[in-house]
C-alpha cells in the first residue's frame, strides 16, 4: 500500500512564523512507533526550523518508547523535562500517566482499573529503568 496523505496544512501565525503539519497513513509502522501513521509538525520562524517533531526513522519522535511489555507501551513526551519524573503508558484502551517518585497514578484516560493495577505493578518492577531513561533523555 502506498502512503495515503491524510493532512498537509500550513498556517502563518505571524508575518515571519509558519506552522506546518503533515500526517500520512502507511502500510506498516514507522519504527520505533507501533501505529500506522507517519507525522511531522514543524514551526519555522524567519526561515529557520525552531522546533519540530517527526517519527521518520532517524529523526526525533516526540514520544520516546522506553519499554513494551504485555501490550503496554511505556513512553514519555520529549518536551516534559521540566516535570517531575514520570511515565506515560498507552494500550488499546487508552493512556495513563504515573509519577515515578513516589509511584502514584497522575491520570487515567480510558484504561480499566484491572489494567491500571497491572500497569502499576509493572511500573514498580521497572522503576529503576524508567527513572534512568527519563533522566538520561531529559538531561540531553
Amino acid at each position: 500500500m502506498k502512503a495515503e496523505r491524510l493532512l498537509h496544512q500550513r498556517q502563518w501565525i505571524s508575518q515571519n512564523g509558519l506552522i506546518e503539519m503533515k500526517v500520512w497513513r502507511v502500510s506498516c509502522p514507522v519504527l520505533p512507533c507501533d501505529h500506522e501513521y507517519k507525522y511531522s509538525l514543524v514551526y519555522i520562524r524567519d526561515g529557520q526550523r525552531v522546533i519540530g517533531f517527526d517519527n521518520e526513522q532517524g529523526k526525533m519522535d516526540n514520544m520516546p518508547t522506553v519499554l513494551r511489555i504485555k501490550g503496554f507501551r511505556f513512553h514519555f513526551y520529549s518536551d516534559e523535562g521540566a516535570e517531575l519524573a514520570h511515565i506515560h503508558v498507552r494500550c488499546a484502551d487508552g493512556e495513563c500517566k504515573f509519577w515515578l517518585l513516589p509511584i502514584s497514578i497522575a491520570r487515567n484516560r480510558g484504561i480499566p482499573s484491572h489494567q491500571i493495577r497491572e500497569i502499576e505493578r509493572l511500573v514498580y518492577e521497572n522503576q529503576q529503568l524508567l527513572l534512568e531513561k527519563f533522566n538520561e533523555y531529559h538531561a540531553s
